[in-house]
């Protein structure tokens, strides 16, 4: 006995990613607006620490030390003030002894304030149930394994895992709940799953080019797997963001795109390939 899957395959035919594509390109065009990191230690996305008095930039040494103080304490917010500023707004303070000293001032991160949440980046909520995502439900399916951890999302080769960011480091920024973030990240990473040495084999040899081929495809891949399984109805300015970024680097060449179009269509069918084959033999 077959059971049929769930999820929808994407058309046999070439060109399924055109119009997602089409569109993504069309907003890179027209100018890419910053984004916030969906987890903490999100590389090449943070923001400088931030005065909230002036809203400008730390400068000098100071600023690395705060990135540092905020990276450590898992703070979200890029702003920052004194103990007069804060109360100037009309927040309430803990204790200023847990407070940065710099010269007669004492510094606080707006995620140590009461009151001021207008100034932070991004909300925290409760730790979510990742594995009740259709994100995980796919990669259950067919057959990928994740783990999670207390890192940013990676692929790993040599032991053919997929490392995510726990629910309680994943938080939501703009238009990306933390549901929504963390299946992105999966997503992502899935599409390079599809390149490990026993499926597609894309991990032979690495250039600059090749890799940001493959950032591109992974995205590219992340965007539509979420649009198709119902994580998100359109395309987040998270996957336009940072397809931009890698499409810079090789001069938004097309050829570059066109060559991340067919490996992200290669990936999506292998994965749901791969789902559906597992499922029907489980139920034969």
């Amino acid at each position: 006995m077959t059971v049929s899957v769930v999820f929808e395959l994407p058309t046999p035919k070439s060109g399924f990613l055109d119009d997602l594509v089409a569109d993504i390109v069309t907003r890179i065009d027209a100018g890419v607006p910053p984004v916030r990191p969906l987890w903490f230690d999100e590389p090449g996305l943070t923001e400088p620490p931030t005065s909230i008095a002036t809203g400008r930039p730390f400068q000098g040494t100071l600023a690395p030390f705060l990135s540092e103080t905020a990276r450590d304490m898992k703070w979200t917010s890029k702003f920052w003030g004194t103990v007069a500023d804060w109360q100037a707004r009309g927040c309430s303070l803990p204790s200023v002894a847990t407070a940065i000293d710099l010269n007669d001032d004492r510094l606080l991160s707006a995620d140590q304030v009461v009151g001021c949440e207008g100034a932070k980046s991004c909300e925290i909520i409760k730790p979510f149930d990742g594995w009740a995502t259709p994100m995980y439900q796919l990669a259950k399916r067919a057959h990928i394994r994740i783990a999670l951890a207390d890192i940013g999302p990676n692929y790993m080769p040599k032991f053919d895992v997929i490392r995510l960011p726990s629910p309680e480091y994943v938080f939501g920024c703009e238009d990306t709940t933390p549901v929504e973030a963390f299946q992105i990240a999966g997503f992502h990473e899935m599409i390079h799953w599809t390149g490990g040495k026993s499926r597609l084999r894309r991990f032979k040899v690495w250039s600059r080019r090749g890799v940001a081929v493959e950032e591109i495809a992974a995205e590219l891949g992340a965007a539509y797997l979420c649009r198709n399984l119902g994580v998100s109805a359109k395309v987040s300015p998270r996957h336009v963001a940072y397809i931009d970024r890698y499409w810079r680097q090789l001069d938004n060449d097309p050829g570059a795109m066109s060559a991340a179009t067919e490996i992200a269509e290669a990936a999506i069918r292998l994965i749901y390939e791969e789902a559906q084959h597992h499922h029907e033999a489980r139920y034969r």
